[in-house]
């Protein structure tokens, strides 16, 4: 559905909705003070983290918040993968390989590109064609090139989504059944959204600091890759976008 399949060749294994059902179990994220509950008297004893706080919690350890020495495991697959793929693409004769390995490219970005991750495609080729040059992640407007909540309280939300599922099932208006349907999958969708790019908002820098450190490797053929996965002009999540209370609508054409 958002193209995880193809997107983990590029960020790494997004590990979201392995981790979801054990964080809300354990109720093991910090707490913190952000964000509001529409239903008070419910929420009130709601453990809140943060699109932030899931990511770090996620991971082992704390993407670029850390020492460069501290590489978030998952990449330790991915990287040298990405590095063999630049290698491929940046030969200088044409040969059938370096064709199979742009369409392979090519693919997979069209794959993304029809997936609800498709608004992830624009912040990775950003940061690879900044990373090509030099240039430091810190310099990307990230807000630009994704948009989330990262202050979205992830328990307040589940809740919130429990409170209308209960109330879907217990009426019997067609009309209004149809409506609480849309409020819950846009809501599970918002939040699905959310985790998920707060997992890539923590490893692409990382990503970034290898491209920059094996420039002799990678330089020549991050261009082409760049060039092999252009976004095309979608919106944020392709076949539907999402609006700021969690629920959604077609994007306009």
């Amino acid at each position: 559905m958002f193209g995880l399949k193809y997107l983990r060749n590029y960020v790494g294994e997004i590990v979201f909705f392995g981790r979801f059902p054990w964080a809300i179990e354990t109720n093991s994220l910090r707490e913190v003070s952000v964000g509001t509950a529409e239903e008070d008297e419910l929420l009130a004893s709601a453990p809140r983290s943060s699109c932030t706080d899931w990511a770090m919690t996620c991971n082992l350890f704390v993407g670029s918040r850390q020492l460069d020495a501290a590489r978030d495991p998952r990449l330790e697959v991915v990287l040298p993968q990405l590095c063999r793929r630049c290698q491929t693409l940046s030969a200088w004769d044409i040969t059938s390989r370096r064709y199979d390995e742009m369409q392979k490219v090519q693919n997979e970005s069209k794959s993304i590109a029809h997936s609800l991750g498709a608004g992830l495609l624009n912040y990775i080729w950003t940061t690879f064609d900044f990373a090509s040059v030099g240039i430091e992640h810190s310099s990307i407007d990230v807000g630009r090139c994704i948009e989330y909540d990262r202050q979205l309280d992830f328990h307040s939300m589940v809740r919130e989504i429990e409170v209308l599922q209960a109330k879907l099932n217990a009426t019997e208006d067609e009309d209004e059944q149809r409506a609480l349907e849309e409020d819950v999958t846009g809501k599970i969708l918002w939040l699905c959204w959310c985790g998920i790019c707060a997992e890539v908002d923590q490893l692409l820098p990382q990503v970034a600091d290898y491209i920059r450190s094996e420039r002799k490797f990678v330089v020549s053929g991050v261009p082409r890759l760049t060039v092999a996965m252009s976004p095309p002009s979608v919106g944020i999540t392709g076949n539907l976008k999402f609006v700021d209370d969690g629920s959604i609508s077609k994007p306009k054409r």
